[in-house]
């Protein structure tokens, strides 16, 4: 299973609401110009029917299955920037949401609090998180081109046998 970025509404949402938002996450696991590295973003009803809107993402890649049978182990600072650079990219898809939809988000990491999301706006626990995650050896590189890079290196991750 793995690390994953967990997020809930903080309150239930209209079911024209509901309905918006799991359809634009849909066109987002293949669209918007976005390769996902471990696991598209994913929202969904709550299973309780109660009207919240819950999302999960797999964060870290780790490794993987190549075509041929092998196993390729993911380089640790590789593996956090690209999970930065997606859970970076669903914040910036819940403040959407939360401005369009007046919409609250808590987001969560192994069941513990990492921020929330009101108004729009991530709050500073939640950009403290982000920060966290990406452990930059060398800051003076250009970190979109490094995204670019490990991205590139690593395209076989979907890759299947013929």
């Amino acid at each position: 299973m793995g690390v994953t970025l967990d997020y809930v509404t903080a309150a239930p949402v209209a079911e024209t609401v509901r309905q918006a938002i799991e359809s634009e996450a849909a066109d987002l696991v293949e669209g918007a110009g976005h390769t996902w590295w471990a696991e598209a973003i994913y929202i969904g009803h709550d299973r309780d029917g109660v009207g919240f809107l819950v999302g999960s993402t797999k964060m870290f890649l780790i490794g993987y299955d190549v075509p041929g049978g092998d196993f390729r182990e993911v380089d640790p600072t590789d593996d956090s920037l690209m999970a930065w650079r997606d859970a970076s990219f669903i914040v910036g898809q819940l403040e959407k949401w939360s401005r369009e939809h007046d919409l609250a988000w808590e987001l969560r990491c192994q069941g513990a609090l990492v921020g929330r999301i009101n108004y729009g706006a991530a709050d500073a626990a939640m950009r403290g998180f982000l920060a966290e995650l990406v452990i930059d050896e060398d800051p003076t590189l250009d970190r979109n081109a490094r995204i670019r890079d490990v991205d590139a290196r690593y395209a076989d991750r979907w890759a299947e046998d013929p």
